[in-house]
């Protein structure tokens, strides 16, 4: 059975049904988005579950959508473009996950210093999160984190400047349920 999850680089129609964008460090990370994509889909197998990464179990990448247009040139425009889709519907959700750094991050042959952990990641806790919360109060933005993610709590004091009753969820599995409770009280 094909599941509706959505990888990159793939477009899939997805109308304004329910998504939800998995957003988080993939390098030298766990592989999180699995459990991610489990969690919602045991609850609401629905949901559209669009990741970024392609680093996802086996089943999923047979299982993925496979689309119904020619992929996206670049990494950066399937992100941007359900990053929009997810912040701009009721029934669409952004989470960001940080978990700790589990890996060491590779040389960067230009600079010969290791590449930073959550690299893209952290810009777009600030763009997707707390600036879209600043333009757009009811974005369903949803945060969590692991203790020991690196600068957790700059981005917490970010986010609560913004908004300043934001939860901030210590599982991955709270994370999620929260999403699915936000797009689906909206609908």
């Amino acid at each position: 059975m094909i599941k509706r999850i959505i990888l990159p680089k793939t477009y899939v129609l997805t109308d304004n049904a329910s998504l939800i964008f998995l957003a988080g460090p993939i390098k030298g990370a766990p592989r999180w988005q699995d459990k991610g994509i489990e969690t919602i889909h045991t609850i609401n197998n629905q949901i559209y579950v669009v990741s970024p990464s392609n680093k996802v179990r086996e089943e999923y990448l047979e299982d993925r959508l496979r689309g119904t247009k020619s992929d996206f040139p670049y990494q950066l425009n399937f992100e941007r473009h359900y990053l929009k889709s997810a912040s701009e519907s009721k029934k669409g959700a952004i989470i960001f996950w940080l978990p700790k750094q589990r890996e060491p991050m590779p040389i960067n042959p230009e600079t010969d210093f290791t590449q930073p952990y959550a690299r893209d990641t952290r810009p777009e806790t600030a763009g997707w999160g707390w600036k879209l919360l600043e333009s757009n109060p009811k974005a369903n933005v949803i945060v969590g984190g692991e203790e020991g993610f690196d600068g957790f709590d700059v981005i917490k004091r970010n986010f609560l400047a913004v908004k300043p009753d934001m939860k901030f969820y210590s599982t991955l599995e709270e994370t999620c349920l929260e999403a699915i409770k936000l797009i689906t009280l909206s609908k």
